[in-house]
């Protein structure tokens, strides 16, 4: 099942996929030639950056956006998994903006 990934490569953008390096892979192919050369990091997404979160993210397979991905990821973690990823986390560290 694809997840909601943030990639950090000297900016940050939004992927899904089934795991790190397959958002790795599709960051890549979704960037630039000029920061292709960077080191790309991948984790799963557990806060959104604010300019991010009416957009849609690579690699997505439907038409929902960022913030609707990672609050249905959000839900399904709290409610399945203790909120494992979510827990003690408040709604304003999620929502930042990208500086």
């Amino acid at each position: 099942m694809k997840q909601l990934y943030e990639i950090s490569a000297g900016l940050i953008m939004y992927v899904m996929a089934e795991n790190e390096n397959d958002a790795v892979d599709v960051a890549r192919n979704n960037i630039s030639d000029e920061v292709d050369n960077l080191d790309i990091t991948a984790i799963k997404a557990t806060c959104l950056f604010a300019n991010w979160q009416d957009s849609y993210p690579y690699g997505s397979d439907d038409d929902l956006t960022v913030r609707e991905i990672f609050e249905q990821q959000k839900e399904y973690e709290q409610k399945h998994l203790q909120g494992t990823i979510f827990k003690n986390m408040g709604e304003e560290k999620c929502l930042t903006d990208q500086n």
